[in-house]
């Protein structure tokens, strides 16, 4: 805003007309530079922090990611393991059901065979019992 402006919104606002030359104006320009020169050291204090702290963001980004990138590979690493395990385990497992399998039919013949094993002693029974029959028949 130039003086005329500033005396025009003045006159407006109070009714008090002032001229360019007025001394208020002295303090104005007064005002103006001693906020320029405060305006500037806050500037330059702003523009210091400001580096320094995209010094410190920067390093502990990096410091982060660093430690993101080890937990990630350790990460990695162990969900191979578990991955290995798992399919060493699969392996076995497949193993243990031939195994199983066999060892299934093996005692599927076993019990067949065990189901029979009553026969034995009936014809034994009967063998027995017809020899005393005929004994009987033939001392009669």
């Amino acid at each position: 805003m130039n003086k005329r402006q500033l005396i025009a919104a003045l006159v407006e606002k109070s009714g008090i007309k002032l001229t360019e030359d007025d001394p208020a104006f002295l303090l104005v320009d007064l005002n103006l530079l001693v906020l320029e020169s405060r305006t500037s050291e806050a500037a330059k204090q702003l523009e210091a922090a400001t580096e320094k702290f995209n010094n410190v963001t920067t390093r502990n980004v990096d410091d982060f990611v660093s430690v993101a990138n080890e937990t990630l590979s350790k990460f990695m690493q162990r969900t191979n393991e578990i991955k290995t395990s798992l399919d060493n385990l699969s392996l076995r497992q497949d193993k243990v059901t031939t195994a199983g399998q066999t060892r299934s039919m093996a005692e599927d013949k076993i019990s067949r065979t065990a189901s029979l094993w009553w026969i034995l002693p009936v014809v034994f029974c009967s063998g027995v019992l017809v020899g005393v029959g005929i004994t009987f028949a033939v001392l009669k």
